[in-house]
């Protein structure tokens, strides 16, 4: 039976864990690897699955069976509030813009830890008149 290699590499504790420990459950058809570990003979590699700017994009384009997978949601969600900010001040001077009627609204509110969400829910009316609208 060929074991395949897959190299975990997140910046968070708590995601790193629970990826080596999902993986390893298919121990032993997949090596689990730490991105921290020097892999010299990547041969049997099978996935990436680190932050998007770490991932080995030349290992993974020269292969046609190595997968890659990137956590880049937060990256992701700052970029959304970006081009929310921009859009809302464009149609502000623009407002017979066609990006007025066809961009869904968006609300943007900072949060310093997890715990104040409902906090911040409750401060910002638009998403909790929206979130009682889709309760029924």
């Amino acid at each position: 039976m060929c074991s395949r290699t897959v190299i975990i590499g997140m910046d968070e504790p708590y995601v790193q864990g629970i990826l080596q420990r999902a993986f390893g459950k298919y121990s032993p058809l997949i090596k689990v690897q730490s991105a921290d570990d020097n892999a010299n003979d990547l041969s049997d590699l099978l996935m990436h699955w680190r932050e998007y700017e770490t991932i080995d994009w030349t290992s993974v384009h020269r292969s046609s069976t190595i997968f890659s997978n990137a956590y880049c949601f937060r990256k992701g969600l700052i970029r959304k509030a970006q081009m929310a900010f921009n859009i809302k001040m464009y149609t502000a001077k623009h407002p017979t813009s066609i990006l007025c009627t066809h961009v869904p609204e968006t609300w943007i509110f900072e949060l310093d830890d997890v715990e104040y969400l409902d906090e911040a829910l409750m401060e910002c009316f638009e998403v909790e008149q929206g979130m009682q609208a889709n309760t029924g």
